[in-house]
Order: structure tokens, then sequence, then C-alpha cells
């Protein structure tokens, strides 16, 4: 079950919309979520336990890469964060276990949750607008 969009909700002007294929998230669960960021989100890409690491989903690979490394037997149940109405300003990850990530971006924008009744975090779709992660959904499933 797909959960948002958040971010850039202009849907005058279509953009590219990125996911990592079918196959990879169900081949196995993620294993640590990559973020790049500085004062707002320039992208994200998963990482799952088989080795295989998904799509850069936003602008790019700039400013600060961050990791959020999830331990054995622990998946993401719920991402949070702020968006503004052109852009994902910041997220947050949080587990089954009540494990939660940092706050990765910056401050501005409107905060939002995304959850699906502690069902885990498979896979994130999205775009790049300009230098920022211009729109995020989240796909939750068993």
């Amino acid at each position: 079950m797909a959960k948002g969009p958040v971010g850039n909700m202009d849907l005058s002007k279509p953009e590219i919309i990125l996911q990592d294929d079918i196959s990879m998230w169900h081949a196995a669960p993620i294993s640590k979520v990559i973020v790049y960021c500085a004062q707002t989100i320039t992208a994200i890409r998963l990482a799952y336990a088989n080795g295989t690491t998904g799509l850069t989903i936003g602008s790019d690979e700039s400013g600060l890469e961050r990791e959020f490394v999830l331990e054995e037997g622990e998946f993401i149940t719920q991402v949070t964060g702020r968006a503004s109405a052109t852009h994902v300003d910041a997220l947050q990850f949080i587990t089954n276990t009540g494990r939660k990530s940092g706050w990765l971006g910056g401050f501005g924008g409107i905060q939002f949750t995304m959850e699906n009744n502690n069902k885990r975090l498979r896979s994130v779709l999205g775009y790049g607008s300009g230098q920022s992660l211009g729109q995020l959904s989240c796909i939750f499933e068993n």
C-alpha cells in the first residue's frame, strides 16, 4: 500500500517517477537507507539484505551522505519528516523496535507521517526537482 506523496504536488509538469524494480524489494528486506541531504533532502536510496542497491530517487547524490542501518529482524514501519510545496525538507525513519534515525535534512516545510498499520517499508518512489527530492511516496507491505 502506497502512502504519500509529499512534496511537490504541481501536476502541470509531469516528472519521471523512479522506483526500485518490484523484484528487488520482494527478494530481500531493506538493510539500510541512504539519504543525501543539506538544507533539504537531495536524494534517497535503499540497500537490500541480498547486497543489491536500488535507484537513487531524487535530484543527485549531493550534500552529506547519511546511512540508517537496520539490525537483524528490524524493519522500518514509519517515515516522518517535513515537506514544502516544492520539495522534501527532512526525513526520519522509525523501526518496529522503536529505534529512530537522526533527523536528516533541514527544518522547513510542514510535518508529515507515512505508515500503514505497522507494516514494513518495502520501497520508495519519487523524483528530483532542482537540487532537491521533489516528491516522495512510500510503499508498505507485510
